[in-house]
């Protein structure tokens, strides 16, 4: 499959239709304009990009986004990027990890299509629409993303997924107490982007938790994860940082409302 993160030459006023998860986009453009419009469908496969009229043709109820530039451009790009909140998963099970253990989840988390011209950010926009969720107490939370997706100890490379980007996270439990993994806040705006055949990756984050009073300590590697040697940067992270402090595991009854928030 080919990746659907690349320049694409403008279409002119026959719309270029892509499918990237369950995101349906199309692009016209006319001499100093570029004209997109949108709609989220069911489907959540696979990526796709034609310009024939008759293939994908045009919704009459389509609303349309306009932009004027006072230069002239050829070419737009599509880029991935993570979602602008943090993401809350659950384990595919949960587990526990004793004092001084380390171990490694995987996450799968659907990425967000980022429209430039030349070095202009135009839009973004989910390429799979996600629930909100509460992370935290009502009085000290954050308003996050809810993956229905499970994290797993083990995964593989999907490329015929291409919206979707893979974020290894290590955990070391250094207090004294066992922690029960339920629920897991990772924050995606400190992560990188890369890609290695056709498979997104984020950058490894390492997360030390120190108790359940105390919050975890977090440091991200600038850096390929070491399951993608050789992967090349895409995207940067929305905001730099090696290293922050944030709680990051809750259990079930910590999150009530999960999942219902729009």
């Amino acid at each position: 499959m080919t990746s659907p993160w690349k320049a694409y030459p403008l279409p002119g006023d026959d719309p270029l239709f892509i499918r990237i998860g369950s995101l349906h986009l199309w692009i016209r453009s006319t001499t100093d304009e570029l004209w997109l419009a949108y709609r989220h469908q069911e489907s959540a496969n696979g990526a796709e990009a034609t310009s024939e009229p008759s293939a994908f043709p045009v919704p009459e109820d389509l609303q349309w986004h306009r932009w004027t530039f006072s230069h002239k451009s050829f070419e737009f790009h599509l880029r991935p990027i993570f979602p602008d909140l943090p993401v809350v998963v659950k384990p595919e099970y949960p587990f526990r990890v004793t004092p001084e253990v380390r171990t490694k989840i995987y996450i799968r988390v659907p990425l967000w299509v980022q429209v430039r011209l030349k070095d202009t950010v135009i839009t973004e926009i989910p390429s799979v629409v996600l629930s909100h969720t509460w992370f935290g107490s009502f009085t000290d939370g954050e308003l996050c993303y809810w993956i229905s997706s499970a994290a797993r100890k083990k995964i593989d490379p999907d490329p015929t997924r291409p919206f979707l980007a893979i974020c290894p996270v290590h955990i070391r439990n250094r207090s004294d107490e066992e922690l029960l993994v339920e629920k897991i806040c990772l924050r995606v705006k400190w992560l990188s982007l890369y890609l290695l055949e056709d498979q997104l990756w984020a950058n490894e984050a390492r997360v030390n938790y120190r108790g359940r009073e105390s919050v975890s300590e977090i440091e991200v590697f600038r850096r390929p994860p070491p399951e993608a040697p050789g992967a090349k940067l895409i995207t940067p992270p929305r905001e730099e940082s090696r290293s922050f402090a944030a709680k990051t595991f809750a259990s079930l009854k910590e999150l009530p409302g999960l999942g219902m928030l729009r």
